[in-house]
């Protein structure tokens, strides 16, 4: 029996994401809130904010931090449309 070779991991070619971003920011979205988590990566300060589940406003919370900044999300079924509304706004 033949077997493929594996794929080498591009891990080890890339830098993290985390390593090139000022400032990480986890969201956890539902209908009515968002929940902010943001790592100042400099500084290792840690905040939590509390929002309406209003994209736009969520948008411009994240642009106005500290760049380079990363966003990641939870992707339940309200973050799904979130993602492109937060991708066209950069």
């Amino acid at each position: 029996m033949r077997v493929a070779p594996r794929a080498a991991p591009t891990t080890a070619w890339e830098e993290p994401a985390t390593a090139k971003a000022r400032t990480v920011v986890g969201l956890d979205v539902h209908a009515a809130k968002i929940v902010a988590a943001v790592l100042d990566a400099e500084t290792a300060e840690l905040q939590c904010f509390r929002m309406a589940a209003e994209l736009e406003k969520t948008a411009r919370f994240c642009a106005g931090l500290p760049s380079p900044v990363r966003v990641a999300y939870e992707a339940g079924p309200t973050g799904t449309g979130s993602r492109a509304s937060w991708r066209g706004a950069g």
